[in-house]
């Protein structure tokens, strides 16, 4: 689903995005240092459709306070993706 948020980003804003070489490894990348649980959070929402078994995701993580941006600690929505046949489903509200 990365790679499907990657390409709405193209579509959305191509003056603005490059998409990576390979999503995959960034997100795997990401994902060692990160521990799930710790400071990051993944949430998936299921669907009911059998050919559309994954309708979503959110992934959040935890931030300290960044003195430099004066931003308290906070939690950062960095991805939340709703495929577009589930979208309008309440699947994003479940995110």
């Amino acid at each position: 689903m990365a790679n499907e948020l990657s390409s709405s980003h193209e579509v959305y804003d191509a003056a603005r995005w490059v998409a990576p070489n390979s999503v995959r490894e960034i997100y795997a990348t990401w994902f060692e240092r990160s521990s799930v649980g710790d400071n990051l959070a993944v949430f998936v929402a299921e669907s009911a459709t059998p050919s559309l078994p994954l309708a979503g995701y959110l992934v959040a993580e935890v931030w300290s306070a960044q003195p430099v941006f004066w931003t308290p600690a906070c939690v950062y929505v960095h991805d939340i993706f709703v495929r577009p046949p589930a979208r309008a489903t309440g699947a994003g509200d479940a995110l």
